[in-house]
């Protein structure tokens, strides 16, 4: 076995590893992130450039994402689980920075947006980590 195979190999073990609850929370928060970026697009793609009509879609997107039960549609097989997870991970790396380009028109408000937004992804994944900790 080659060094490349003998690594993936390990990464699917370990990805395979974790609770439905830690492996449901990347997808989830893709899901917190990507659903809102959709729906502005969508209302962006319709020609409305209404800061009102965009933050109403960022909240119907945050309302959909946290009705959706992640956790159910896992799937069991690692090597698709650890694709997912890879997918999410890059998702999760450009999904903050492209939502405050639909929001607002505003260079300056999308800067600030933009930080906020990357704090919140990492406020989340410390508060899941913590939780995860103090679970065990």
């Amino acid at each position: 076995m080659n060094i490349i195979r003998r690594l993936f190999a390990e990464y699917c073990d370990w990805i395979d590893r974790w609770s439905p609850a830690h492996y449901g929370f990347f997808v989830q928060v893709v899901l917190l992130f990507g659903l809102p970026t959709l729906f502005c697009f969508l209302v962006f793609q319709r020609g409305s450039r209404s800061v009102f009509l965009q933050a109403l879609a960022f909240i119907a997107g945050l309302l959909v994402a946290t009705a959706i039960p992640v956790e159910q549609f896992i799937p069991y097989q690692s090597v698709l689980k650890t694709w997912l997870f890879t997918l999410c991970f890059l998702a999760l790396i450009f999904l903050p920075g492209i939502l405050p380009r639909l929001l607002t028109p505003q260079l300056g408000k999308q800067k600030k947006l933009r930080l906020i937004f990357y704090a919140i992804l990492v406020a989340l994944f410390l508060a899941n980590l913590f939780m995860e900790v103090a679970g065990d």
